[in-house]
């Protein structure tokens, strides 16, 4: 009696080709949604942890009238290690020289530039390039906001471009940007394609009427970059 029984034979071409495209099909379709998850992600970390340097601020702040700048600098304990410069690095080594923060890891965020903390505070290693990610925004070139200002005022910004202008990567954080202001709350206002950070459809560092440096006598605010190990700053 003949039998019916089929002997397997494998994936014929056409089916392999199937089964591959059905692959890359799932594949197009989940990379965006894991993408976009990481972005939020990497988003959610940039506000934590502009949330304890704001904290770190509100007490230097409390200590000194101001905020860092090339004026406190010269308060602090000179034995205590601090960043040599005018980047938002040194600014912020003045938090770790002061016994504001003990830590490198809460002036990290993710840009295209930074890479994760080592903690090595010893002399000349103290927030190394790439390892802070916010600009610190300033009065003026060297002197530093208070918190007398208006509350909306930005204190730091995240995330800053690889180019040292006042710039942001949308790409980052799906659009979003990480925004300290005086009050310490922290926002999230929308980058446009241009890369500026807009508030109420007016640039974040826009001056003047209805913005929210209004009535604060400041004309022209700085925004001081980090320090990405290819001449950033100011």
């Amino acid at each position: 009696m003949k039998s019916n029984t089929r002997m397997a034979t494998g994936f014929t071409l056409v089916e392999l080709l199937v089964v591959i495209a059905i692959i890359v099909t799932l594949a197009g379709v989940a990379t965006p949604v894991l993408l976009a998850q990481k972005k939020r992600g990497d988003h959610a970390k940039a506000v934590q942890n502009a949330k304890q340097v704001g904290y770190a601020l509100f007490n230097f702040e409390n200590d000194f009238g101001r905020y860092p700048d090339d004026n406190t600098v010269d308060d602090l304990d000179q034995d205590a290690v601090t960043k040599q410069g005018s980047d938002a690095n040194a600014y912020f080594s003045q938090l770790i020289a002061g016994g504001y923060v003990d830590q490198e890891a809460p002036f990290y965020c993710k840009t295209d530039f930074t890479v994760e903390p080592d903690n090595d505070k010893t002399s000349g290693n103290i927030l190394e390039a790439g390892e802070v990610g916010f600009s610190y925004v300033m009065r003026s070139s060297g002197t530093a906001l208070n918190s007398s200002v208006n509350s909306a005022v930005p204190l730091i910004v995240a995330p800053s471009s690889f180019e040292a202008d006042d710039t942001y990567n949308r790409n980052v954080y799906n659009k979003r940007s990480v925004v300290l202001r005086v009050d310490m709350s922290v926002t999230d206002p929308g980058i446009n394609e241009e890369g500026v950070i807009s508030v109420k459809g007016k640039n974040l560092f826009a001056t003047g009427s209805g913005t929210v440096w209004d009535d604060s006598n400041i004309t022209s605010p700085t925004v001081v970059h980090p320090d990405t190990g290819t001449g950033g700053g100011v």
